[in-house]
């Protein structure tokens, strides 16, 4: 689909200036990511981004996640062998 205008240009937000000002307070205060989940064009071929809060992960949680991945690396590995 082919956008018109400047890619670069500053865009309209259309939110409420409560939502924003929530969103923007989260992100000065803790240690939030905003996180783009879907980018799409409406009927009208307006742009719309649905956006999303995350925390990122504990140190521990990290070290967890890796041992699992791993663990499963090498049981997929034996399998593939047999």
């Amino acid at each position: 689909m082919q956008v018109k205008g400047d890619e670069t240009a500053d865009r309209k937000l259309l939110m409420h200036k409560n939502e924003i000002r929530k969103i923007k307070f989260q992100l000065d205060t803790q240690p939030i990511t905003l996180i783009p989940l879907k980018l799409y064009f409406n009927k009208d071929s307006l742009l719309k981004i649905e956006i999303a809060l995350a925390r990122g992960l504990k140190k521990y949680d990290k070290r967890e996640k890796i041992a699992k991945e791993e663990t499963q690396k090498r049981i997929n590995k034996l399998l593939k062998n047999f």
